[in-house]
């Protein structure tokens, strides 16, 4: 008796695939990228989807799925889609989040179980806030989001979108971050090379010392006034010395950071629930 409704069970399990048209796989991961963000990523895509009335298998069901037709899908291969097509899956949503520095980069994919073709849309996101936001347009670009009354195929959506492979960030000028740091200033030339946290130091830096300079003008008397004015002279010329100075390794050091990136060439770590192992994704 148990091992017949072991087996009705199974049978249910197994066969619940059919209910669905969309499979989304975990993204694989870089060192860096955490569970949370793995986790969110993949419920508000789910959510998308549903909205847009697509039929998406939940997590705790694909995971039950999977575990009970005995495979762990890292990757999608061409094993992967004969058995997502055999049970009436029609398309695979997979990919990965890649860390470099403070940003990601994201690659979805994509599969027709069928056709066996992929279509991809890569992008650079600055922050986890930025890439979790872009969902919506990462599905709209692979034609997965609006779905016209009667199309029951993201091809003809897919149409309708221009998928921008890679958005390669740009390059910064070095002589413009430098000339920014010199005037306005107050951290306008960091900001501009794209690092916030010496942008923040020396905008709250400067603006300190003028505040400074600004009340012991009108508030103190005579001695203490000269220190005050001294004191927040001295600190904003520090602050400015700084900024200057640091503005060109800093622009350089971001224009070396893309190129880097140009190769399209990434090795990562692949987390998984048997370990690890290591992967290039190009």
């Amino acid at each position: 008796m148990g091992i017949s409704i072991l087996s009705i069970l199974f049978l249910l399990i197994f066969s619940s695939a059919k209910n669905y048209s969309i499979v989304i796989l975990n993204p694989v991961v870089s060192e860096g990228v955490e569970d949370e963000l793995v986790k969110t990523f993949v419920e508000i895509t789910i959510k998308k989807l549903k909205r847009a009335e697509y039929k998406v298998m939940e997590v705790e069901e694909r995971d039950m799925f999977f575990e009970n037709i005995g495979i762990i899908p890292y990757v999608v291969d061409e094993k992967l889609l004969d058995i997502m097509n055999k049970h009436e899956v029609e398309w695979i949503i997979g990919g990965s989040i890649i860390r470099r520095g403070e940003g990601y980069f994201l690659t979805v994919e994509r599969w027709d179980t069928e056709e066996k073709e992929r279509v991809s849309y890569s992008e650079w996101f600055e922050s986890d806030i930025a890439l979790l936001n872009s969902i919506e347009e990462v599905l709209k670009a692979l034609g997965m989001y609006e779905k016209p009354e009667g199309t029951s195929s993201p091809e003809e959506v897919f149409q309708k979108h221009t998928v921008i492979e890679y958005q390669e960030p740009k390059k910064v000028s070095v002589p413009g971050a430098f000339l920014l740091s010199i005037f306005p200033g107050f951290g306008t030339g960091h900001f501009y090379a794209h690092n916030r946290s010496l942008g923040t130091l020396f905008m709250i830096g400067e603006g300190g010392s003028i505040l400074a300079f600004y009340i012991g003008v009108v508030s103190a008397e005579d001695l203490d006034a000269l220190v005050w004015v001294g004191i927040s002279t001295i600190s904003f010329l520090v602050f400015k010395m700084a900024e200057v100075l640091s503005s060109i390794p800093v622009a350089i050091s971001y224009n070396r950071s893309i190129e880097k990136r140009e190769g399209y060439f990434y090795p990562f770590f692949i987390k998984n629930g048997e370990g690890f192992g290591i992967g290039v994704r190009f």
